[in-house]
């Protein structure tokens, strides 16, 4: 029986998503106004822009940012995940960053959420998720991690914010609240069960100088042509070129040998064609 227990136990393990640990994921814990192991953008003497709320989806209290004024003028919510802001510890590779957000932005104005994964200080995985959607009740809602080599990362850091219409402030008024944010792990899926379609990314970085990352997904074995040209139809170059096997790919670009200007990738992977734009600057 046991030996039974057992092996059901690592059935059910193997085939769960682990959760790798955000420090004070749920916004249980606040010191003097500040959720602990957060940085905020709060300050002394003024109204804050960051503040515990008790429509929590779980737990006590969740993490509300609304746009307020101070004595300096507008004070925009920001939260940044680890001690003074900096990249907390991870010991594995999520594929996914979740979280349970209330949001009533201004028209014009946007929730931002992003995530950072790092190795050896390194940027090696990120993830952006921007939304103007009003949510009037707790949705979830999942930000996709990419990433630029297949390295476990050693830290990780998350900033959640509002940003305005072209760059400028938001709207007094907007907000948004937060809770149980999570990072997902899927450890009994290979990457190219995780493919459902031919797909080319943009570049990672773009703008680039002088090095960027294209990655491309193939659902099953290809013959796979990817090559760089400029403006006028020249090929720059090549970077892919043969048999490759299902999965996602990441290729490398060294820029430090052509000009800066705006650049076209494009891939030919069986019957599926695509080009993307790039920009490399000096």
């Amino acid at each position: 029986m046991k030996k039974l227990i057992f092996v059901l136990l690592q059935v059910i393990i193997l085939n769960c998503p682990l959760k790798a640990q955000i420090p004070n994921p749920g916004f249980e814990f606040w010191t003097a106004g500040i959720p602990d192991d957060w940085l905020t953008s709060n300050q002394l003497g003024f109204p804050y822009p960051v503040f515990p709320s008790p429509e929590a989806f779980q737990g006590l209290t969740a993490a509300r940012g609304e746009v307020v004024t101070n004595g300096a003028g507008v004070a925009i919510p920001i939260l940044k995940s680890g001690s003074l802001g900096n990249p907390f510890p991870i010991t594995s590779r999520p594929v996914s960053l979740s979280a349970y957000l209330i949001s009533s932005p201004h028209p014009g104005d946007t929730f931002f959420i992003s995530i950072v994964l790092y190795k050896n200080n390194s940027v090696i995985g990120s993830g952006v998720l921007k939304s103007s959607e009003l949510y009037v009740q707790y949705t979830q809602i999942t930000v996709g991690i990419n990433y630029l080599t297949t390295e476990i990362p050693d830290e990780a850091s998350i900033l959640i914010t509002i940003n305005g219409l072209n760059g400028g402030n938001p709207l007094v008024g907007s907000y948004f609240i937060i809770d149980q944010l999570e990072l997902s792990t899927v450890t009994d899926i290979e990457e190219k069960d995780l493919v459902s379609g031919y797909n080319l990314r943009q570049n990672y970085p773009n703008p680039f100088n002088p090095n960027t990352v294209i990655i491309y997904e193939l659902p099953e074995e290809s013959i796979v042509s990817l090559k760089i040209y400029d403006i006028l139809g020249n090929e720059i170059l090549q970077l892919e070129e043969g048999k490759k096997e299902a999965g996602i790919h990441h290729a490398e670009v060294d820029g430090s040998g052509i000009p800066a200007g705006i650049y076209f990738y494009n891939l030919i992977a069986g019957s599926y064609k695509e080009t993307k734009k790039m920009v490399h600057l000096k």
